[in-house]
């Protein structure tokens, strides 16, 4: 299994005002899956898809909405705590 951590977009209704926010989301994947998120071909677009449904709910939950074909970026977990150690020292 692989940690990968999704950005994306979400927005909240604040009274008559929308805004839009990055967010992001760290997710459990198969490693082939993983893989192949990562690589960016068209034959991940299933994954792509069901990773979609499952931000929408997250977002529901937490009461804000996921922005439809928002995402920006999937990264290795393990990449995004090399980068943040590395900007630590």
């Amino acid at each position: 299994m692989k940690k990968l951590i999704v950005i994306y977009e979400t927005s909240k209704l604040h009274g008559r005002k929308r805004t839009i926010a990055q967010s992001c989301y760290k997710i459990e994947l198969d490693d082939q899956k993983a893989r192949l998120l990562l690589s960016g071909k068209p034959e991940a677009n299933i994954i792509r898809q069901a990773v979609e449904k499952m931000l929408e709910t997250a977002e529901l939950l937490r009461g804000r909405h996921y922005v439809r074909g928002s995402i920006k970026r999937f990264s290795s977990a393990f990449e995004e705590n090399t980068e943040n150690r590395e900007g630590d020292l």
